[in-house]
């Protein structure tokens, strides 16, 4: 908790070294990087603290562990103050369509609405659509909200299939 609190007061500007600090400007430094690893489950157990934070960037990697909105770790990742988010994930989204709002309102807060209001003009109409029961209008009705859907979400993700990438081969 210390470390979080007085790292960047202590660190700004800091030259890498003696001889940097002698041949360049000092305007040239802009600072030293930290990253910090951790998990899930202690960003979970120390929200207050890991929110009291500022960080420049948040990755999550395995983000597939925010799907549920209502979970205490999906809520404390949407607590950290960040400009820039990023979520990666090898788990595509199943059957719930709360689970691709989740992720994207940690990535980018407000873009889809609310849950409630993402539910009630996006993953109600494409679900009735989807049963094999829905009528023309039904599953007109959910193809055209599936298409504003994408159009929402397609400039802030990046997707790639296993096909699509070649395998590094050591030689």
């Amino acid at each position: 908790a210390q470390w979080l609190k007085s790292s960047r007061r202590d660190r700004l500007f800091e030259p890498i070294d003696e001889e940097d600090l002698q041949k360049m400007p000092p305007h040239s430094f802009c600072g030293t990087g930290y990253a910090i690893i951790t998990t899930y489950e202690n960003v979970r157990r120390h929200a207050d603290l890991y929110a009291e934070h500022s960080w420049s960037y948040v990755v999550l990697d395995e983000a597939q562990k925010i799907r549920n909105p209502d979970a205490e770790v999906t809520l404390a990742c949407k607590r950290l103050r960040t400009p820039h988010r990023l979520a990666m994930t090898g788990t595509p989204i199943q059957n719930d369509l709360r689970e691709l709002w989740s992720l994207f309102d940690f990535v980018f807060p407000g873009r889809l609405g609310t849950l409630p209001t993402f539910e009630q003009e996006f993953a109600d109409s494409i679900k009735r659509g989807g049963y094999s029961n829905a009528s023309p209008m039904q599953v007109q009705l959910a193809y055209r909200c599936a298409l504003v859907l994408r159009d929402l979400i397609n400039p802030y993700m990046l997707r790639r299939q296993k096909k699509e990438i070649k395998e590094v081969r050591n030689n």
